[in-house]
């Protein structure tokens, strides 16, 4: 009787130790899924994401900036300069919320601007723009987007700096003649990693004739919105398991 409970006794412990192997695997599991937001590595993930929503937008973004610049072509001919960008940032929302790789894609166009009468040719540049569409990608960027707009301007100065903009994805700056550089918007210090970047160049840069400022139209959209994960910190509530961005391959792009 004695050998029989023994027996009996080591199959419960056998079942036991079986049961309690396949929780702890269960709860590892979970674990690695929530910490990597996902079964994929969270590079992995990232720049696969990525690289879909180019494959989604980057079309109707190409068509909307082609129907741009038809537009824009009566009143401010070809551009001067036109280079596109992917720009891959860490986004860390706060708290136990896992951290985010956010993939954007902007393009910005340069044109000439005939100086003889700055407000009239700025004017008639937003006029020409209002006709056009800037809401592409909204569905990405959860409606950031909106309709080319007008900024107030004083009366009788010349115009320069930012002079309309489209929601937060769509932004006009016009500078005079003798302008070295243009604003392209706030630098914002990043939040996990540096932010990265790659780009294709479709028109080659040139120097506006003489008399002629600039103005520099940039439209961007969101790509991609990609959960990486949080490794649990007691002082920032998630770490990121990324030390960089993971970049997409784009061909044409680097």
């Amino acid at each position: 009787m004695g050998e029989k409970m023994s027996r009996g006794t080591r199959r419960a412990l056998i079942v036991a130790a079986a049961a309690a192997l396949v929780a702890v695997l269960v709860i590892a599991g979970a674990v690695t899924v929530f910490v990597r937001g996902g079964i994929a590595h969270p590079a992995d993930r990232a720049r696969t994401e990525a690289e879909q929503g180019y494959e989604e937008w980057a079309g109707p973004f190409g068509e909307e900036a082609a129907a741009r610049q038809a537009a824009l072509e009566p009143v401010l001919g070809e551009p001067i300069e036109e280079t596109w960008y992917i720009v891959c940032s860490g986004i860390a929302p706060g708290g136990p919320v896992p951290n985010a790789q956010y993939c954007d894609l902007s393009v910005a166009t340069t044109y000439a601007v005939d100086w003889a009468d700055p407000q009239a040719e700025v004017d008639e540049i937003i006029t020409t723009l209002e006709s056009t569409e800037a809401t592409t990608g909204d569905e990405v960027t959860a409606g950031e987007g909106g309709p080319w707009t007008a900024l107030p301007t004083d009366p009788g100065e010349e115009p320069g700096g930012k002079v309309a903009e489209a929601g937060h994805n769509g932004t006009v700056y016009v500078h005079g003649p003798g302008s070295e550089t243009l604003e392209t918007g706030e630098i914002l210090e990043f939040d996990l990693f540096p932010d990265e970047v790659i780009t294709q160049e479709t028109v080659t840069a040139s120097e506006p004739p003489t008399g002629h400022g600039q103005v520099e139209i940039r439209r961007q959209i969101g790509l991609s919105r990609t959960d990486i994960g949080c490794r649990p910190s007691p002082s920032r509530g998630c770490d990121t398991l990324l030390d960089e961005a993971s970049m997409p391959h784009i061909d044409g792009f680097s």
